[in-house]
């Protein structure tokens, strides 16, 4: 295309007015109202004095304008001229640009496109999970015309490995705050919960600040239920030292209630004691009354049974003994006596029984346990009634 030749011929525009007229006419005038000062008298006068200047002012700066104006006419017409041929040129160019920008376009896809397929390269080769794919830039200058495919691989390539690192740190943060939360919670009853502090990780990125608020939180909960324990065991201390007084106090309760029991036996052996030396006294003078009526020899003196007088007794006075409770004998070393004429006149009063002339003898026994059971057994088959009135160890 043939290189386009402006020409232009330029008079610069040459514009005069009275000036020095009006500079001259202007001095003298503002000269006498620079002299104005403004009081309670001079107010009216000095207000006049601002619109008269105000007034000068208008009409210099309406004269500079329409001179102005008049003055400009060539060069509007020139500028808009100059315009018109801008525009033509613009026409043809219009379409060819966008044909370049659609080139270009491409050609900046294509960048992107070769970006992303290394950096996937990339990201498969070390093991980068989806959450830090999303973390690659298609940077800007990937798509300039002078960035070369190899820059934009080399880029890519240590976009790759610094989110690799980025994602091991993250893991290597996420086990510790894992590690530490095992290990407050070993140590307290009340455990934490893992998926609080990664949150926490994950919305603020400070894995200091989240291992701080774990050992906090642990150490809160850890003293609340030590303060507990220890009351627990206070508690148990004091309930114990309770039950241990009461205990104390049950068997002080129950040693003086054997005690009394004790007492209360010991006063009873003696009442039965005293009562059986009493029935036992009373047991001989009576005899010793009865003796006295009877033609039996004085039992001062020895007297002697006949062994057939055992043998005499007639056998329904034996079936009528049997029938009451015989008293059984004494401990071994114990002394048995004969049956008293209480129970020897039951004998009597049983009808239609033969007796014969009854005897009550007194004797004491003195032997062992078997020798006394022998005498027992004997005395029960011979059908003799006796009566027990004192027993003892020698």
């Amino acid at each position: 295309m043939e290189k386009l030749t402006l020409k232009s011929n330029i008079q610069p525009a040459v514009m005069s007015f009275n000036l020095q007229e009006i500079k001259s006419n202007l001095d003298a005038r503002l000269e006498d109202y620079r002299k104005l000062v403004v009081t309670e008298d001079s107010l009216a006068g000095c207000k006049n004095a601002s619109r008269e200047l105000a007034s000068f002012r208008n009409r210099l700066d309406e004269f500079r304008k329409t001179q102005k104006k008049e003055a400009e006419k060539p060069i509007n017409t020139f500028d808009k001229e100059v315009k018109d041929l801008i525009e033509q040129v613009k026409e043809a160019e219009k379409p060819l640009n966008d044909a370049l920008e659609v080139y270009s376009e491409k050609e900046r896809q294509k960048k992107r496109d070769f970006a992303k397929s290394k950096f996937k390269e990339a990201a498969e080769q070390i093991g980068l999970r989806p959450e830090y794919c999303a973390m690659f830039v298609s940077k800007k200058e990937f798509t300039n015309v002078n960035t070369t495919l190899k820059s934009i691989r080399e880029d890519v390539q240590a976009q790759a490995e610094a989110l690799r690192q980025k994602q091991d740190e993250h893991d290597r943060n996420i086990a510790l705050i894992q590690e530490t939360v095992e290990t407050e919670n070993a140590r307290i009853q009340v455990k934490l919960s893992h998926e609080e502090f990664m949150e926490e990780y994950e919305r603020t990125d400070d894995v200091l600040g989240v291992i701080r608020k774990i050992k906090k939180r642990a150490e809160d909960i850890f003293q609340q239920e030590k303060r507990l324990e220890e009351e627990r065991l206070e508690r148990e201390r004091k309930e114990k030292e309770r039950l241990e007084q009461e205990r104390l106090r049950r068997e002080q309760e129950e040693q003086e209630r054997m005690k009394q029991e004790q007492l209360e036996m010991e006063r009873q052996e003696r009442e039965r004691l005293a009562a059986e030396e009493a029935a036992s006294k009373s047991a001989a003078e009576t005899a010793e009354t009865g003796n006295a009526q009877t033609d039996v020899p004085d039992m001062g003196e020895a007297i002697t049974i006949p062994s057939e007088l055992f043998d005499s007794i007639a056998t329904p006075v034996s079936a009528v003994l049997d029938k009451r409770e015989t008293p059984s004998m004494a401990a071994p070393g114990g002394t048995c006596a004969g049956e008293t004429g209480r129970e020897v006149a039951a004998a009597e009063n049983a009808p239609d029984v033969k007796i014969e002339k009854q005897f009550e003898v007194t004797f004491r026994v003195t032997g062992g346990f078997d020798a006394l059971r022998t005498l027992n057994q004997y005395l029960k088959e011979k059908g003799i009634a006796y009566q027990v009135l004192e027993q003892k160890k020698l």
